[in-house]
């Protein structure tokens, strides 16, 4: 944890060692600030190191150091009004914390009023500031690795997905608010809303320069996504470059920052496109950077996250258990293609139409499926492929037995045909059903086993990825099945929104939407490598669950056969969706 404050302000302010707060003793001061001052103490119950929060702003505030009390500056008048409405805000605030439930963001255990003020208590990390990790490597000589940087981004993308995705904003990311645990895990901490709310009634400009965006600084400013987006892009910039970007203010009409892209000694480093990522998140205008953690993590390459560490290595566990998934996986051993030929379904109407099965969900709903037979095709794109990732590198593959897979994607009228539920942002019966998360597809196929629609021996699951680009390609291999325009919805033509499934032209094996529309989950495990070989099912665990195929308000460069992206499994956006395949069922 950062070191006592022991000449400021806030220090002289704060509450002596062995001060009793409810339940709690003081042991030091933490940190200091003109809004407050957060102490270590221990909880004399329960025999725990806490850490808690005080709020002291020190502009309308005062402590009296004999009774220690805080009072404010004029009892009547601005200064009280303010006062009183940073009380309001900071309980807002530890409201707001205690509600959340994430392993990147501290929590909140319990508030409580005393000598005046209103204090919250969160639990003792074990770690050093992101700040302290930079200084101690700027002064070992030794810089950070990309895979270190990308995977501390990908864990506070997640942290900052899950804190957007609730409508709440943390307004003050930067090294020092950022905690890296003794596992190597960053922790958000220091939430800057209530400072924001009362900077903004108060008239009182907040800043930390150099991460703070332009649009924090103006009284009507459109805070959103992109503004925590910027101030992240800041820290990646201190951590590579060891410098404190420009003030926001100053980069507003005459950026004096070089893009990291540009700057030579960064090269063979990191790739061009991290790089270019970063420059992204840290445009001047809001409008020009990422709108959402998840447009970063799809334009930047598909990675595992890899920890932080305080020291000079970041290998996680993950990425072992990646590094040991076979090549080739045996065959299952399962029922010969021709039985869905030749039984009838059980408990409904199926009827194969050339190469498609039509299935009868019930209520007028049905669910089409086109064939995809055995075979052997190159996964991944070539070197000499425009706009690939790394994480493409061909890989020969091998399908041994053949499966159904779902026309287009999964509908809103078929999800609600079996789930009884609506969780789409866009709404329509024949959009494709969104705001779903990996773990809601596995109930919906949970569900739709139940109701027997299949001949024996087959099964509805999600396709394996390898299952997934072999049905996208359809025996291509350029970029895309297709001319893209043809094919896909997607940022130049969707015009923000979701479209009615179908209504692009088909691939060879008559599936449409393989590009575009909706992200489309699929059943493995994320891995930074194809898996190739026979009948493979991906890396054996993960932290990120395989989504392909782009979407309506993607680049159409993301939408390629190959480009491979991935998410939490519990995570919910009104950009991803899913297919359903009728695969072989284990004997």
């Amino acid at each position: 944890m950062p070191p006592p404050q022991t000449a400021s302000q806030g220090a002289t302010q704060s509450l002596p060692v062995g001060t009793h707060l409810e339940e709690f003793v003081i042991e030091r001061v933490l940190g200091s600030g003109g809004f407050g001052i957060t102490y270590l103490a221990r909880d004399k119950r329960l025999g725990r190191q806490v850490v808690i929060k005080e709020n002291l702003p020190t502009q309308f505030c005062w402590r009296d150091t004999h009774s220690l009390t805080v009072r404010p500056r004029h009892t009547e008048g601005e200064d009280a009004d303010n006062f009183q409405y940073s009380l309001e805000s900071f309980e807002r605030e530890a409201a707001t914390l205690a509600s959340l439930d994430h392993p990147g963001i501290v929590k909140v255990l319990r508030s409580f009023e005393a000598h005046g003020t209103a204090y919250f208590v969160m639990p003792f990390v074990d770690g050093v500031t992101f700040d302290e990790v930079i200084q101690q490597r700027r002064k070992s000589g030794h810089g950070f690795t990309e895979d270190e940087l990308g995977g501390l981004t990908w864990r506070v993308l997640d942290a900052l997905g899950y804190l957007h995705d609730r409508g709440i904003y943390h307004r003050d990311i930067k090294p020092g608010n950022i905690l890296v645990t003794a596992a190597g895990d960053p922790v958000l901490i220091d939430f800057g809303a209530a400072r924001q709310r009362l900077s903004e009634r108060s008239l009182t400009v907040i800043e930390s320069a150099g991460y703070t965006p332009f649009e924090q600084l103006q009284s009507r400013g459109k805070i959103g996504p992109w503004s925590d987006l910027y101030a992240l892009g800041g820290t990646l910039y201190k951590a590579i470059t060891g410098e404190t970007p420009a003030k926001a203010a100053d980069r507003a009409f005459d950026d004096p920052e070089p893009p990291l892209a540009q700057r030579a000694e960064f090269r063979g480093r990191y790739t061009h496109r991290f790089l270019e990522c970063i420059d992204k998140a840290m445009a001047p205008r809001a409008s020009d950077r990422f709108q959402n953690t998840s447009d970063w993590r799809a334009n930047d390459r598909a990675n595992v996250p890899e920890t932080v560490r305080g020291n000079h290595t970041a290998h996680t566990a993950q990425r072992k258990a990646d590094a040991e998934v076979p090549a080739s996986q045996p065959a299952h051993q399962v029922r010969p293609q021709r039985e869905v030929d030749e039984r009838p379904a059980n408990t409904a109407e199926t009827a194969r139409l050339q190469d498609a099965l039509v299935v009868d969900l019930g209520s007028g709903v049905k669910l089409t499926l086109c064939y995809c037979p055995a075979g052997s095709f190159t996964m991944g794109s070539p070197a000499s492929e425009t706009d690939r990732s790394d994480d493409e590198d061909q890989v020969q593959l091998r399908i041994t037995e053949g499966y159904w897979l779902a026309k287009t994607e999964c509908t809103q009228a078929q999800w609600r045909s079996v789930m009884g539920t609506e969780p789409s942002y866009f709404k329509g019966d024949d959009l494709p059903v969104e705001q779903v998360s990996w773990e809601d597809a596995q109930e919906f196929m949970r569900k739709l086993n139940g109701k027997n629609v299949l001949p024996v021996g087959w099964k509805w699951s999600l396709p394996t990825e390898a299952q997934w680009e072999y049905a996208c390609r359809a025996g291509t291999t350029g970029p895309y099945a297709g001319e893209l325009e043809r094919m896909a919805w997607y940022s130049d033509n969707s015009g923000s929104t979701t479209h009615a499934v179908g209504t692009k032209a088909a691939n060879a094996w008559g599936l449409q939407d393989m590009h575009g529309n909706v992200w489309e989950w699929c059943s493995d495990w994320y891995g930074t490598k194809l898996p190739g070989g026979t009948d493979p099912t991906g890396a054996s665990s993960g932290s990120y669950r395989v989504a392909r195929g782009g979407s309506w308000n993607f680049l159409g460069k993301l939408c390629r056969s190959a480009y491979r992206g991935g998410d939490v499994p519990g995570n919910r956006y009104y950009r991803i969706g899913f297919r359903v395949a009728s695969v072989p069922a284990e004997p």
